[in-house]
């Protein structure tokens, strides 16, 4: 079984190496790697695998496609899977087929997130079909995935530029919770624990969720997703006290998160 560490590695993909730097552990929670040079996906049939933990045993694959339809049609298609028993993508399945889900930044990834081992990010043409948001050309993706250590899940995101034509892809960073079962949010690389807990003030009020913003943190991006880490609003914190209207929305669990200089404070609230 498989236990997190923290040491510099070379990523392996397609037949070469790419270096990896700035391997951190910030407040012993958050493992975060950034690709320098980022990983470059091309070339039919070239496949790209992922060691997220570092433990000498590859977590995801990503097979690229760059060929024809019918041998004439120019086609790409990029597609991930996970290697390993409970290495999962945030995905979801229609018509028979699985898809990659396209999460946006500060997209919470956690237990009741909906997990594929396979699917296909990005395809093209689309032939008039429902294929997944990857298409068309995608900067700064995030992908949600869990992998098992021990028997238990780790959450974590990988950023990726995804090409119009799906034949190429760049893999830019990635991290992943080292507490197994706590969520992550899309672009987190460090913990929380450094924040204090008097950032963000989340209240209701009725028909109103209420958010007191500190005036040094004033100008900084909050946003609101729901369990599914699906955005359900965002807005720049220009006022001290923030009022959004909830009264058309659904009750239940949600996140808010508030991003400032690079650090992300959140938390769960229940609106009733």
């Amino acid at each position: 079984m498989k236990n997190p560490k923290t040491l510099t590695k070379l990523f392996r993909y397609s037949t070469t190496a790419a270096a990896v730097t700035g391997v951190s552990v910030v407040n012993g929670q958050i493992y975060y790697e950034d690709f320098t040079p980022d990983i470059n996906m091309q070339g039919n049939n070239s496949i790209t695998r992922v060691d997220v933990n570092q433990d000498g045993i590859d977590d995801f694959e990503f097979l690229l496609i760059d060929s024809t339809f019918s041998g004439t049609i120019p086609w790409g298609k990029l597609q991930v899977t996970g290697i390993q028993p409970g290495n999962d993508v945030v995905g979801y399945v229609t018509s028979g087929y699985s898809y990659v889900s396209l999460l946006q930044q500060s997209s919470s990834v956690f237990n009741s997130a909906p997990f594929i081992s396979a699917g296909i990010m990005a395809e093209a043409p689309q032939f008039g079909a429902s294929y997944p948001l990857w298409n068309n050309g995608v900067t700064d993706g995030y992908m949600g995935f869990r992998i098992d250590v021990n028997g238990q899940s780790h959450h974590g995101w990988m950023r990726l530029d995804v090409a119009s034509d799906a034949k190429s892809a760049v893999l830019k960073d990635l991290a992943f919770n080292g507490t197994p079962g706590d969520p992550i949010f899309c672009g987190q690389s460090m913990g929380t624990e450094g924040v204090p807990e008097e950032a963000l003030s989340v209240f209701q009020s009725d028909q109103e969720l209420i958010l007191e913003v500190p005036s040094a943190l004033l100008n900084s991006e909050i946003q609101v997703s729901d369990v599914y880490g699906r955005i359900i609003c965002r807005t720049h914190a220009s006022d001290k006290t923030i009022r959004m209207d909830w009264s058309t929305r659904s009750r239940g669990l949600y996140v808010v998160s508030l991003m400032h200089d690079g650090q992300l404070h959140s938390q769960k609230v229940m609106i009733r």
